[in-house]
């Protein structure tokens, strides 16, 4: 494997990073407020809906069985990437000793 900006005394400089338009920006952030209220208007409607007609509890239960299964997949999601880390970090190459596929 090559790297010719390596090899070349007379590379180029690293160009600057460009600024963010402002316009952007303020369009990402209205977006967001945008979803989030409307988010909440449905949260708020559902939560005065289910007062009204005495049924608070079973709302409060769907909520907790959301977040209990948001935990628990996001758990096992967390522990299945860190396991995969894991066993990737062992199954490495030593160091200055040439990868598999060189060979």
């Amino acid at each position: 494997m090559t790297f010719d900006a390596d090899r070349n005394p007379k590379a180029q400089p690293p160009q600057p990073m460009r600024r963010r338009s402002p316009v952007a920006v303020t369009a990402v952030a209205v977006g967001i407020v945008v979803i989030a209220t409307i988010a909440l208007a449905n949260i708020w409607t559902e939560l005065q809906w289910y007062r009204q007609v005495g049924f608070i509890d079973v709302y409060r239960i769907q909520w907790l069985a959301r977040l209990a299964i948001f935990l628990v997949f996001g758990l096992i999601a967390g522990g299945t990437v860190w396991l995969t880390l894991w066993v990737a970090r062992r199954a490495r190459p030593e160091r200055g000793g040439r990868p598999a596929l060189d060979q």
